[in-house]
């Protein structure tokens, strides 16, 4: 199998890479292929222990991300602390769109071991983040009451690899359905907002930008500004992230962000159709 190393970087002693070479060490020990983004940055002439500035790490990032649909990838392998990583969320993220398994180190490790005895090894994999979240071979989330991983367990039968059954979906009457988990619980959830389809930490970086607006003019002033103003506000920012800036000088978040919420607002305004004073102060 070939899988991907991920982890926390960025603020950690040597930016954590002697935790990287070792896993990768102990994972080709255990027959499997590894990929390493540490390895790759040595590979691309760079000191991967070196502290880079944020713009070169984002771009090692976005680097990562680009290649990992085109690796052939069966599986990605977390260090402890990846849920704190930007980075290593966005590649939880992308595997599981491109449906690959994700698990941590240590239970790919004890997979490997558990294949050797000739026990089976197709389970589901825990994510540590949240002990009830597991996900399903075709990269599917789904909730259930599941033992939480232990991360220094040694013996396997403190492992916490569980396997369950994937939602189904029973018909109660031709237009409703109901969801049912291995547990028998159910939930109508169709036809019903999916907020979780949200890349949050976008939104995070959109309610930012309300939030310095908010300390600059004041809770909701936007109400009170003439939605045409945020149509130029939107076209600004805009154009400062067509030239390559990428961060607005006033808020220091994305441009595109600030772009959003003048979208937002003027989808506001156009459900509340009600001119504001020409001399209200703008936002953005």
């Amino acid at each position: 199998m070939k899988l991907y190393l991920s982890g926390p970087m960025r603020g950690l002693p040597r930016n954590n890479v002697p935790a990287f070479d070792k896993a990768a060490a102990e994972l080709r020990a255990a027959g499997y292929e590894v990929v390493s983004p540490v390895e790759m940055d040595r590979n691309s002439g760079l000191d991967p222990e070196q502290n880079l500035d944020d713009m070169l790490a984002d771009k090692l990032i976005e680097r990562d991300l680009a290649l990992m649909p085109y690796l052939n990838l069966d599986g990605v392998a977390v260090l402890p602390g990846w849920e704190h990583s930007v980075g290593a969320k966005q590649e939880f993220a992308l595997a599981l769109k491109i449906g690959i398994q994700h698990r941590r180190v240590h239970t790919w490790l004890m997979l490997s071991a558990k294949k050797g005895e000739g026990k089976a090894t197709d389970v589901n994999c825990l994510i540590p983040s949240d002990p009830r979240l597991v996900v399903d071979a075709g990269g599917r989330l789904a909730f259930d009451a599941i033992q939480h991983e232990d991360p220094e367990a040694d013996e396997l039968s403190k492992a916490s690899v569980v396997t369950t059954t994937p939602l189904e979906v029973t018909p109660s009457s031709p237009d409703k359905t109901i969801r049912t988990n291995s547990r028998g619980g159910k939930k109508d959830d169709v036809g019903k907002l999916r907020w979780g389809l949200l890349p949050i930490e976008q939104v995070e970086e959109v309610v930012r930008t309300l939030t310095h607006g908010s300390a600059k003019y004041g809770d909701d002033n936007w109400k009170k500004v003439a939605p045409w103003q945020y149509i130029d506000a939107h076209g600004r920012h805009i154009a400062a992230w067509l030239k390559g800036e990428k961060k607005d000088p006033g808020s220091k978040t994305h441009h595109l962000a600030n772009a959003i919420c003048c979208l937002l607002f003027l989808m506001w305004h156009d459900e509340h159709p009600v001119s504001a004073p020409r001399d209200a102060k703008k936002e953005g």
